[in-house]
């Protein structure tokens, strides 16, 4: 299974296999002789375990305000969690609906189907433009020369930016990199300047 939530796909390949998996696991058993386990419930009683992590919660005050995006959510372990996870819910419902709708209802897919993030680190992981496909950064500077005033050069780089397109096959990583950071760069200086503009104003 891939990281983040798995997508319908997934689940298809898993069910289907699910025999063959069985069986696979049960030849490695016999081939490295593993003893099979007897099968069936057992009834431990655990309401300590239960009581202690009532407590732990408590202490952390964990559910105070679970949904309050105002505030930055650790897990109980200490790890800061990241902030887009409280919709963790809703975007798992749009997943599954968006799965009927394209396998089912013939609809072209426009929910977000990117990856969820349960850390902050893996939102960073996520989001460094080294990590990402050709075709992602395509898109992360499709956003970003919205950004930017001079309409001219706005289109001069949006033609630069087809051109990549078009052979994106062909056209290396690392190029699509450096016309990222050159629309970085260029949106960091308009600020710059806009900043400056603003103050002799004042």
């Amino acid at each position: 299974m891939p990281r983040g939530v798995p997508d319908g796909n997934d689940w298809l390949r898993v069910t289907r296999n699910l025999d063959k998996l069985k069986q696979l696991g049960k030849k490695c058993k016999e081939l490295y002789g593993v003893k099979r386990r007897q099968t069936g419930q057992r009834n431990n009683n655990i309401s300590e375990q239960i009581t202690a992590y009532r407590v732990l919660l408590r202490s952390k005050e964990y559910l105070l305000s679970p949904l309050d995006k105002t505030k930055t959510h650790h897990s109980l372990s200490g790890i800061e969690l990241d902030s887009d996870l409280i919709n963790f819910q809703q975007r798992e419902t749009n997943r599954r609906t968006e799965y009927y709708d394209t396998k089912y209802e013939n609809v072209e897919a426009t929910k977000d189907a990117s990856m969820v993030c349960v850390t902050t680190d893996e939102r960073r992981q996520m989001n460094d433009i080294q990590n990402q496909s050709k075709s992602s950064i395509c898109d992360v500077a499709d956003n970003l020369l919205e950004n930017i005033v001079d309409k001219l050069y706005q289109a001069t780089l949006k033609s630069e930016l087809n051109g990549y397109r078009l052979c994106l096959s062909r056209t290396k990583k690392d190029i699509l990199i450096i016309f990222h950071s050159k629309l970085t760069d260029v949106i960091a200086e308009q600020d710059i300047a806009q900043d400056i503009q603003e103050n002799e104003d004042e």
